[in-house]
């Protein structure tokens, strides 16, 4: 799982519902309705209030994985990207992948087969704003006062 010093019980329990990237960024833009995650400016579908310090949820089905070169549609979230980590599971691969936050997508052997993707190969990943879930992030911080 994907944990950019992301709050580690969040993070825990983004892995038990199948979400293996998380992060913690700022909300940017006036819009509200992009993150930035370490540098990276990431569209999403939630709007946030601008500043606001939120966790980021994207889930690595969602994360498609294309030959260097190849774009998206122009409302996707688009990165150049290495691949730097290929793990096997039963009945598909996890990718990890660097594009200035490590993130995980799922492939199948055929894909990885058919699009020619190999360790340290440069790439462009891409996930639709609609992908990229978003809540505040003290939501998600144990409170320390007790509760009674």
């Amino acid at each position: 799982m994907t944990r950019s010093s992301a709050n580690h019980r969040t993070g825990r329990s983004a892995g038990l519902w199948g979400i293996e990237n998380v992060f913690e960024g700022t909300v940017t833009g006036s819009e509200g309705s992009v993150v930035t995650v370490e540098g990276c400016s990431i569209r999403t579908g939630d709007a946030m209030p601008e500043g606001c310090r939120v966790c980021v949820f994207i889930r690595a089905a969602d994360v498609s994985v294309r030959r260097a070169g190849m774009v998206a549609d122009a409302e996707y979230n688009c990165f150049p990207a290495t691949i730097t980590e290929l793990i096997p599971r039963e009945s598909y691969y996890l990718l990890e992948i660097s594009c200035g936050i490590r993130l995980h997508a799922l492939a199948t052997e055929q894909e990885i087969k058919e699009k020619g993707l190999a360790l340290g190969q440069v790439v462009s990943v891409s996930f639709c704003p609609a992908a990229v879930h978003v809540t505040r992030e003290e939501e998600h911080i144990p409170s320390l006062s007790p509760s009674f």
